[in-house]
């Protein structure tokens, strides 16, 4: 059989036919590539890693020196190589055919985004992302920034994750596929209920030796802080969360109406928190005693109230003051 030299025109003709084919397979690139890129951009942080492989900058302008050693006659081989075995083959437009729906079927739905706005922050924090399942991830949150991060989900279905940072309570947020969930810290962290039990100044000098216990119930179950020495408890929060500056100044101004020292306030500024403690929920229903220990114990103070929820970030947190039994 007579093979056709290069500039036969028989083998034009084979490759014009096939133009069709051609242009679905660029055309089938284009819209993959535009719309991961655009997916990428709203929903993760890759893209810059993305542009600078597609602009040949940062790690990957080797291949740009690379590109520039081989010669144009080389390229233009290659092109014709890439031509003939990608473009006009039918099982390129199979395969990202294929790529495509795993990503829309499979990748896609079983991932949400989350982002994290600290534009209302002065302080940069740390703190952890814990899914409903147990696993958990370290992240950084820097000042006045805005971070993305692409979790896990269950296959169109919402996540349960709870997101805590340094100083500020627990948030609980539901991550769902295709979807982009915001937490603005502190705004949104300062709305979650919790309640700081302080003793008023009376009975925080009478509980300073440790003589008492102060006991907790949430609805039915109950926590016990002993020895009590007439400090503050979180309830509902960790022991590293932060007190606002501004409730710090009024416990102050309460220290200097009844003729106190208010350097005496450092006592409240360091709270405990209770032993795996409960997550409040609006209503939940607390009592509060001080007990002196004994058969049957005898009540210095008590307080009780029922947990609201926080409509602006400065009612946080919640104070319930427990005073001495008249």
């Amino acid at each position: 059989m007579a093979i056709a030299p290069p500039n036969d025109p028989s083998r034009n003709c084979i490759r014009s036919e096939r133009s069709f084919l051609v242009m679905a397979n660029v055309a089938a690139a284009v819209a993959l590539g535009v719309a991961f890129s655009l997916w990428m951009l709203r929903y993760t942080s890759w893209f810059p890693i993305f542009g600078g492989l597609l602009a040949l900058t940062g790690a990957f302008s080797w291949i740009a020196f690379l590109s520039n050693v081989i010669s144009e006659e080389r390229k233009k081989q290659a092109q014709a190589f890439l031509d003939r075995a990608l473009l006009q083959n039918w099982l390129t437009l199979v395969c990202m055919s294929l790529l495509t729906a795993s990503f829309l079927l499979i990748f896609a739905p079983l991932r949400g985004t989350l982002i994290l706005d600290s534009f209302g922050e002065d302080v940069s924090r740390t703190g952890t992302i814990t899914r409903e399942s147990g696993d958990a991830r370290r992240i950084a949150l820097a000042a006045r920034s805005e971070s993305v991060m692409l979790l896990p989900t269950r296959w169109w279905q919402a996540e349960a994750y709870r997101v805590k940072l340094d100083g500020l309570p627990e948030i609980a947020v539901n991550v769902r596929p295709w979807r982009r969930a915001r937490i603005i810290a502190p705004a949104d962290f300062w709305a979650t209920p919790v309640v700081l039990i302080r003793p008023t100044i009376t009975m925080s000098g009478d509980a300073l030796p440790g003589d008492f216990d102060l006991v907790v119930e949430v609805n039915d179950r109950r926590w016990r802080v002993s020895p009590y020495h007439g400090g503050t408890v979180w309830v509902g929060a960790s022991s590293d969360v932060e007190i606002p500056a501004a409730r710090i100044d009024r416990w102050r101004m309460e220290f200097l109406h009844h003729d106190f020292n208010p350097a005496l306030v450092h006592r409240w500024t360091l709270p405990a928190a209770l032993d795996e403690g409960p997550r409040l929920q609006s209503g939940d229903r607390l009592v509060v005693r001080v007990e002196l220990p004994g058969s049957p114990p005898v009540q210095q103070g008590i307080a009780e109230a029922r947990v609201q929820p926080v409509r602006s970030p400065g009612a946080f947190p919640q104070e319930l003051v427990i005073d001495v039994v008249p």
